[in-house]
Order: structure tokens, then C-alpha cells, then sequence
């Protein structure tokens, strides 16, 4: 509804009038249509059946007779017809529409597309074997590294992955225990297949290095014993025959010993020590000493902690007076207990022996003459003291010394030497008495009177009594008389009868008691009537 205003045009605004007019406006149809075909269907549109894809426009006129203008978009949906060439793998199927494929072979299957035209799809389908693969099972050695090197495929994966895997699948692994791997392999058709593999650990056989000591002297040995193997190699020190099961060293320093053991299946385990040598104690002894019978010696030892002295001995020192030559052992042992032996030696040299004898060994001073004679034992030089200041040197076999003509004790002395060194010396006491008194008359008269009767030899000292004789002769040497009391005499007579006057001779025997020593007398006596 519209109101309309109005004047006249020659003058506005002058003769306004008014007026209401209804208005009715038909608009003009422009429509569009959005139409899908399949491929081989047409579309009728504007008086045409078109089968093209496009937009298409048609003009029409309303009841209204107004224009209107329709336009139609026109989508041509394909119709498939396709052959496709589809591969599998062994045990893989392929679903083409309502089949489940799973051998090779050419296979069609009608259906509609999405667009809903009837489409045909054949499928050359190919199946391809799964890969064969191979890996052998290993035994390895426990601390041993296994190589897995498989084959069969293009690509390789394991599970799990316990090593080292290189671009053509080597697995390199050290288990610590037997253990299954999966392997996995991808060929060039992208087939899959998968195996076990097993890698079996063996222990390591239990080695044991077993040694008599571990710890030693200089110079001792060793028993080495190996055990827990079925073989063995002693790699450290060189022995002349490596592989025995025991082995005897005796080494001069600390050593280091490695044993390898190996079981049946070749497996080693090893085991080792340090076999330590000490040193023997460095040892000092007196120096071999030369002595005489009778002397001392002292012999002392040092460098060790305790000592053992054969065949005598104790401690670090030990003086003694040996009565013969000999070696002594003294072995010192230190702290270690090692122990080292060191020999020194004793000589001992015989003693001479002095001897000496004196004849007389008891006299009178009117004979002080004495007669020494040298009865020493290996002797080599020798000096005589007489006593009375008088000295010999050169007495190696008899001197004849004269004391002074009195009376007198005298101890003599003999010194002995031999040649190393060793002495001896003796001593003995000389005697010098006063002479023996003695009377013995030349003449008697055995004529009955008082005086001068009977024939007689008078001692008032130096003889012995009972060791007296006297014995008389007449001129042609006829024994007369003997008589063996120095109390009794000579009468003059023969027999009981009167000798007549003359000379008689007449021997008499004494034994002087100090010395032992028997004297005669001899003279002449004078029968006076």
C-alpha cells in the first residue's frame, strides 16, 4: 500500500491533493538445480537430453508473465571398469567385494560406487610365499660373544634385541644366560615369517689354582695343583711342559701365576695368585779362628731373629773351649721364617807336650853336676830356666849344667812352642845336698888291748843303713869277709883263725838315700899285730 501526493507541476505545492494506491510486485524465478548421471545416462533439460557434464540454463515465463530463469548443474559420475594387479603374501587373503581371496587368479566383482553407478573391478591377485629363513642355534661360552647371521630374507629384526644388529641383521650378543630370540624377516615382496633362535649359555667350568704355599723362601719350591677343568694351560711363568695338570716351580723372585682351565666343550675360566718369595737372611759369622788346646773361643753371629748352632751352640753368641778341631753350622731364621745357613770353622792346635828329665835330680855339693835331657812332644823350640839364673834355648836334646858347689833347692822350668804357636812347661826341683861323712881307718891292731882292735868304716851321714855292704880280700883277691851292718866290723880273723899282718883290700857299697844313688869305696888297710 502506497500513498501518493500531488500539486500542480507549473507551480509546486500549489493545489496539493492526496491518494492511496495498492501496488502488487511478482518477482522473477531464477532457480538452480544440482542433477548427478552415471556415465552412460542422459538428463532432459529445456527440451534436450544431455549426457555432458555442465551448467545449463533454460528461461521460462511465470503464470504472473514474469521471466524466470532455471539453471541446471550436471555432475556425469564414472562407471569403473578397472583390472587391478594386487599381490599377498602366504597366509594373507584379499576381500574384493564380497569374496575372500587368498589364492592367485583373475577376480572380478560387480558393485556400486559411492555416486551409485554400477562399476566392474577385476583383481589379478598374486600370492607370494612367506620368506625361509635360517639360523642355527649357537652354544657359546658364558662371557663369549654369539654371532647371529641370518638368512632367507631382505630385512631382519629381532626380539629382543640383546646386542649389536648391523645393516644385513647380524645380531652380535653376549647373553649371561640361555635365552630365545625371535627373528623376524622381511623379503623383497614385503612377505614376513619369523623362527626362534636359541642362544644356550654354558657356565664356565670352576678353575682353582691350588698351590702348596703362597708364601716361600729363596730357593724353595712350590707344588702347583689345578682343578675343575679337563684341560688346563699355565700361561704365566713358561713351564717345559704347559698343559700338565701339576706343575713344581721354585722361583728367585715374586711371581705372578695365571692358569687357564678348559672343559670339555672348550669353555675357559681362569684363575691366578702371586706366589711371594722372601729373601733368605743375609748372615755373618766370626771368621774361622785357630786356637791351642785348652784356650776359649767366642764366635758370634748376626742377621737373622733366631739362631741353630750343630753340633753346639745357642743365641747370637757362644764362647767355648773345644778340645778338637771343627766346623760349626749356625742357620738363622728371620721373621719370614726363612732361614740361611753360614759355616765358620775352629782349629785347635795340639799343645806340645814338655817333658824333661835331671840325673841326678838329687845330689851333693861335691858333685853338683847335673845332666838334663829334653823328652818334649812336639815341640819346636825350647827355653831352659835351671834356676839358678842360667838360661838355653837351643835344648833340644841333652845339657850338662853344673850348680853352684853348695848346697841348695833349684826349681828348673822348660818352656816348649811348637810351630803354631802353643805352649807347654814343666817344672822339677834339683836337690844339692851336703857330701855324705864317712870315716874308714888304713890300719888296725887286733892284738887284744883296748884300743884300735877291730877294722871298721864310720858314716855319721849320707847313706842309707840298710843299703850298706862292705866286703874284704886279701892280696890274691879271696873274699875274707862280707859284712852287711854298718854296726859291725872286721876282727882280723879268717874262719876263726888269726889273718897274719899285712895288706888287705876292702870294698865298700852305699846307697845315698836322697838321691838313690849307689857308691863304692875302695881301699887299703894295713893288719898290724
Amino acid at each position: 500500500m502506497y500513498t501518493v501526493s500531488t500539486s500542480l507541476a507549473s507551480s509546486p505545492g500549489v493545489c496539493p491533493s492526496t491518494d492511496s494506491v495498492l501496488v502488487t510486485v511478482h518477482p522473477d524465478i531464477q532457480n538452480e538445480i544440482n542433477i548427478s548421471i552415471c556415465e552412460d545416462e542422459t538428463y532432459s533439460f529445456g527440451g534436450q537430453n544431455i549426457s555432458l557434464p555442465g551448467v545449463y540454463t533454460n528461461s521460462l515465463q511465470t503464470q504472473y508473465g514474469c521471466d524466470s530463469i532455471v539453471t541446471l548443474n550436471l555432475d556425469v559420475n564414472t562407471i569403473y571398469f578397472d583390472t587391478l594387479n594386487v599381490a599377498i603374501c602366504q597366509n594373507e587373503s584379499y576381500t574384493l567385494g564380497t569374496q575372500n581371496l587368498t589364492s592367485s587368479g583373475l577376480y572380478t566383482e560387480i558393485f556400486q560406487s559411492i555416486s551409485g553407478c554400477d562399476s566392474s573391478v577385476s583383481i589379478n591377485l598374486t600370492v607370494n610365499p612367506l620368506p625361509i629363513l635360517s639360523c642355527p642355534d649357537t652354544l657359546i661360552c658364558l662371557g663369549d660373544t654369539a654371532q647371529l647371521l641370518p638368512m632367507g630374507a631382505q630385512t631382519y629384526s629381532w626380539d629382543p634385541l640383546i646386542g649389536n644388529l648391523d645393516n644385513n641383521g647380524l645380531l652380535i650378543c653376549s647373553p649371561l644366560s640361555s635365552t630365545m630370540i625371535e627373528l623376524t624377516g622381511i623379503d623383497s615382496n614385503s612377505c614376513e615369517s619369523s623362527i626362534n633362535v636359541n642362544v644356550n649359555v654354558q657356565d664356565l667350568p670352576s678353575i682353582e689354582l691350588i698351590p702348596s704355599d703362597y708364601e716361600i723362601c729363596l730357593g724353595e719350591s712350590v707344588q702347583l695343583s689345578a682343578s675343575g677343568g679337563t684341560n688346563y694351560l699355565w700361561e704365566t711363568p713358561i713351564f717345559s711342559n704347559n698343559s700338565l695338570e701339576n706343575q713344581v716351580i721354585t722361583p728367585d723372585t715374586s711371581t705372578f701365576i695365571y692358569l687357564a682351565g678348559f672343559d670339555d666343550l672348550g669353555c675357559q675360566n681362569n684363575d691366578s695368585m702371586i706366589l711371594v718369595v722372601y729373601e733368605l737372611p743375609v748372615l755373618s759369622i766370626t771368621p774361622a779362628q785357630s786356637i791351642c788346646l785348652g784356650e776359649s773361643v767366642l764366635i758370634e753371629v748376626s742377621g737373622a731373629n733366631s739362631y741353630n748352632w750343630i753340633p753346639e751352640g745357642d743365641g747370637e753368641d757362644f764362647q767355648f773351649a773345644p778340645t778338637e778341631s771343627f766346623d760349626l753350622w749356625v742357620t738363622g731364621t728371620d721373621l719370614n721364617n726363612c732361614s740361611e745357613s753360614i759355616q765358620t770353622s775352629v782349629i785347635v792346635h795340639p799343645n806340645p807336650e814338655a817333658g824333661i828329665t835331671a840325673s841326678p835330680m838329687l845330689t851333693t855339693s861335691d858333685v853338683p853336676h847335673i845332666t838334663f835331657e829334653n823328652t818334649s812332644v812336639g815341640g819346636e823350640s825350647f827355653i831352659l830356666s835351671t834356676g839358678d839364673g842360667s838360661y838355653y834355648d837351643l835344648f833340644d836334646s841333652q845339657i850338662e849344667h853344673s850348680y853352684p858347689y853348695s848346697e841348695g833347692d833349684y826349681v828348673v822350668e822348660l818352656y816348649v812352642e811348637n810351630e803354631f804357636g802353643c805352649s807347654d812347661s814343666i817344672d822339677i826341683l834339683i836337690q844339692i845336698k851336703g857330701a855324705e861323712i864317712y870315716y874308714v881307718p888304713n890300719s888296725f891292731t887286733p892284738d887284744g888291748d883296748e884300743h884300735n882292735n877291730t877294722f871298721q868304716a864310720v858314716f855319721t851321714s849320707g847313706f842309707d843303713p840298710s843299703q850298706y855292704e862292705m866286703t874284704i880280700y886279701n892280696r890274691w883277691g879271696e873274699e875274707l869277709i862280707r859284712i852287711t851292718d854298718s854296726n859291725e866290723y872286721w876282727d882280723g880273723t879268717y874262719e876263726g883263725r888269726k889273718c897274719a899282718e899285712g895288706t888287705y883290700i876292702y870294698k865298700i857299697h852305699y846307697v845315698i838315700p836322697d838321691t838313690n844313688e849307689t857308691k863304692t869305696l875302695t881301699g887299703h888297710v894295713n893288719l898290724l899285730r
